[in-house]
């Protein structure tokens, strides 16, 4: 791309991203964002991706689709899961163009790549406006002019700013004379120029950076860090007291494998709910610690290493026996979470990140353990992105939603207050089942809704696939019950704060 179309690319971000992103709660606008600040990589870093462009195409493109989980669903967790992944496509694709090969990636440069590439990245997006004039095409004595121009208005701006805001708190009359001037919310065109300019900035030294070579921007200080590698009993240790650990564990899980659950309860002193509530997410925890460990273990041994690398494959095939074993626990305690107090949306993807954790594992003993590192990280990478999509096509919050009103017509307690606390991905799940409610929890409902959406108010920057299905099924509603359902007129979705 051309310093010219560099420079435009920059300020059309920069802008519309200040236009856009300004939409909330974010849906549609963030999404279009995202798609016209991919669309500019992959034409920045086309000529500069080592390897197949293919791939890194393919990257890019589960990235984006994980942003669209913006415009599809409306959990939380999920909407960060979604950014989250949407800037690893990105980071995928500018390790290809800074010829940086995923295959020869390992744990031990990444830390050292990464300290580079942000700091490249924070000294171009510093130097975008300094080079304004230049990528435009300007000659010397006119880009400093309108640097001088800038730098003054900018300037001027914070002294008006500033100076008429302490003066008109300390004299009525120059209040008076000035409100035409100053008595306007200042607030408001300062963040846009700020928002503007940040991120234009960081658009356009993202975009300068994809089409340079490693060379051209690596900081010296950064790249004469020097790792040593601390032998393989430095490993070994470890892992060996790891290993040890988990067969203590393992020693007291016996208890419930053969001793049945009231064995455990009566050795612990704890209640079934107790014992239910406890210990699910830290497994999951430990499950995900032991990927960590095992690949930075294998990391800092010596290649030539013979000793080290029998040793640790022997104790990282036992990690991985253990690590299988408090997955297995993990399930049984959700699943007995379940039966006894329904599903959450958290639980489910803990759950989901526990199976990807599985594959990850499973892949790294048929790469890593049989010295084919190489074709570890570029699969996971994808398949976590890949993770992401799949769990909000899964839809937590109307899984959870479904499950708990299924248990409720089967005689069991319905948590209407963790219902209420749900989004518009749960609303279509309730709303099918409204008939089966009781008054008091349909109120509760309706209440809780009417102060999430307020009144609608319509801003297709805001759109959203989910808010809309929950406001087509809330309409529903409000129909059938001759306009008293589901908070009458009042319910819609809320927009806030857009300029």
């Amino acid at each position: 791309m051309k310093p010219r179309h560099l420079w435009i690319a920059g300020v059309a971000l920069g802008v519309l991203g200040d236009w856009w992103l300004r939409g909330v709660p974010w849906g549609l606008g963030a999404f279009l964002w995202g798609g016209l600040l991919t669309g500019a990589a992959a034409v920045s870093g086309w000529d500069r991706w080592a390897g197949s462009r293919g791939a890194g195409l393919l990257g890019l493109g589960l990235g984006l689709a994980c942003l669209g989980l913006w415009v599809w669903r409306d959990s939380e967790f999920l909407l960060v899961l979604g950014l989250l992944a949407f800037f690893g496509g990105h980071l995928w694709w500018w390790l290809g163009c800074r010829g940086t090969r995923l295959s020869r990636l390992r744990a031990g440069g990444v830390i050292v790549d990464g300290l580079e590439d942000l700091a490249s990245l924070v000294g171009v997006a510093l130097s975008w406006m300094r080079r304004l004039g230049e990528d435009a095409g300007c000659s010397g004595r006119r880009r400093r002019a309108w640097v001088s121009v800038g730098v003054g208005l900018l300037l001027g701006l914070v002294v008006l700013v500033v100076f008429g805001a302490l003066l008109r708190a300390g004299d009525p009359l120059f209040r008076r004379w000035t409100d035409v001037l100053l008595g306007w919310d200042w607030g408001k065109p300062v963040s846009h120029v700020v928002v503007t300019m940040g991120l234009g900035g960081l658009a356009g030294g993202y975009l300068r950076l994809l089409g340079q070579t490693r060379g051209d921007v690596v900081r010296r200080s950064v790249r004469g860090l020097e790792f040593r590698r601390p032998g393989w009993v430095a490993v070994a240790l470890p892992l060996g007291v790891l290993n040890l650990m988990f067969a203590i564990w393992a020693a007291a899980q016996f208890r419930y494998w053969f001793g049945g659950l009231e064995t455990v309860l009566a050795t612990a002193g704890l209640t079934v709910a107790e014992y239910a509530r406890q210990g699910f997410f830290e497994l999951v925890t430990v499950a995900g610690l032991v990927l960590v460990v095992l690949w930075g273990g294998h990391a800092v041994l010596e290649r030539r290493d013979g000793i080290g690398g029998r040793v640790y494959r022997v104790l990282a095939v036992f990690l991985l026996v253990w690590v299988g074993w408090v997955m297995v626990s993990a399930v049984q305690r959700l699943m007995l979470y379940v039966a006894r107090f329904g599903l959450t949306e958290s639980r489910i993807y803990a759950a989901a990140f526990l199976g990807w954790v599985g594959v990850v594992l499973v892949w790294f003993a048929c790469t890593v353990l049989r010295d084919r590192e190489g074709r570890f990280l570029p699969v996971a990478w994808l398949a976590g992105m890949l993770w992401v999509w799949l769990v909000g096509g899964l839809n937590p919050q109307a899984w959870a939603a479904g499950v708990n009103l299924s248990r409720a017509t089967r005689g069991h307690e319905l948590d209407v207050k963790y219902l209420a606390g749900l989004r518009a991905d749960a609303v279509p799940v309730i709303a099918r089942m409204w008939d089966r409610l009781r008054p008091e929890q349909r109120e509760l409902l309706e209440r809780a809704w009417v102060r999430r959406w307020g009144e609608p108010v319509w801003d297709w920057r805001t759109w959203n696939l989910a808010r809309w299905r929950a406001m087509r099924e809330l309409g529903r509603l409000r129909a059938e019950a001759g306009g008293g359902a589901a908070g009458a007129d009042r319910v819609g979705p809320r927009s806030g704060g857009v300029d």
